[in-house]
């Protein structure tokens, strides 16, 4: 091999190495209704369906891994248990609000994520409908909501009560839904992000670069809360 990364063997790593590499999705709104084909609007509507739909499925295969993935790690790691309720996002959140919180720097544009994420709910409120993401428990914190907010979502589309916009100009209500998965999965990473911080013995390490030396690579205690922005530049 020209290159090795010492996380490659980790189970944990192939759900999000396949999350990375997915980049198009192709989806036929119409492709069992013969009769579409003698509606010129109809022809339109279901073009404009295809096309939407098929970014929306796009954005939810990728979340659909991404979320795997942090499963996967909740679940190779030994998280202290919330005291007052069970479950791996009740942990999750338990111990990033006992952990990260005031210990490490907040992840940059996570809260303004998080923000955007809400607002966007407000706007196609079905995302959430019957779930209350205001009322604080005991294993959470406001300063990190995003998670237990992401984690109503895939429910109600992991469990099959989620409603799907119609694409844009064909309903009286603009649909945001790629924006909310997008949005979605973000949080998830950036979550990861806190939880690797908080959950390692030392980050006095560096991350390897492709086709570099072992020696070579960027500094893990900067990397990982920076690693989330376009423009990082690490030395």
């Amino acid at each position: 091999m020209l290159y090795s990364n010492p996380y490659d063997n980790n189970p944990v790593n192939s759900w999000f190495y396949l999350a990375s590499g997915i980049e198009k999705v192709h989806f036929i709104s119409d492709k069992y209704d013969d009769y579409v084909q003698w509606c010129g609007s109809a022809i339109d509507y279901e073009n404009e369906r295809s096309n939407f739909h098929g970014k929306l499925i796009l954005a939810l295969t990728q979340f659909n891994f991404i979320w795997s993935g942090l499963e996967a790690y909740i679940d190779s790691t030994n998280f202290p248990n919330c005291p007052s309720r069970s479950g791996k996002i009740n942990k999750v959140n338990y111990f990033l609000k006992s952990k990260y919180l005031g210990n490490y720097p907040m992840i940059e544009n996570y809260s303004e994520t998080v923000n955007l994420l809400k607002k966007l709910l407000l706007l196609n409120p079905w995302y959430l409908e019957g779930s209350d993401i205001d009322t604080i428990t005991d294993c959470e914190c406001h300063e990190l909501i995003g998670l237990k907010i992401v984690y109503k979502i895939r429910n109600h589309f992991a469990h099959g009560s989620l409603t799907f916009s119609e694409p844009d100009g064909w309903n009286q209500t603009k649909p945001y839904d790629v924006s909310i998965i997008k949005a979605s999965s973000r949080i998830v990473l950036m979550s990861l992000q806190m939880l690797f911080a908080a959950n390692s013995t030392s980050l006095n390490f560096k991350i390897p670069q492709l086709h570099h030396d072992d020696d070579e690579g960027a500094k893990a205690n900067k990397f990982l809360f920076k690693m989330q922005l376009k423009d990082y530049k690490h030395s």
